[in-house]
């Protein structure tokens, strides 16, 4: 799935970039390439805090601590 994401994005961005700035053509990418990178992460991050908050709330209530 990843790499889908990563595949359809830059090929909108870079072909519009590409035209605007073709000297800041290296940059933006590598900049742009490190922003997906980073809200990639934060976005697991987000989803691994809530799948953990929810599986402790269900053993709190369900009591399925030792």
């Amino acid at each position: 799935m990843e790499n889908t994401k990563n595949n359809s994005k830059p090929s909108t961005t870079s072909k519009s970039e590409g035209n605007l700035q073709n000297g800041k053509f290296q940059k933006s990418k590598k900049s742009a390439r490190i922003v997906r990178i980073v809200t990639i992460t934060i976005a697991v991050v987000v989803v691994l805090t809530i799948i953990l908050f929810s599986t402790m709330d269900a053993w709190e209530t369900y009591r399925l601590w030792p």
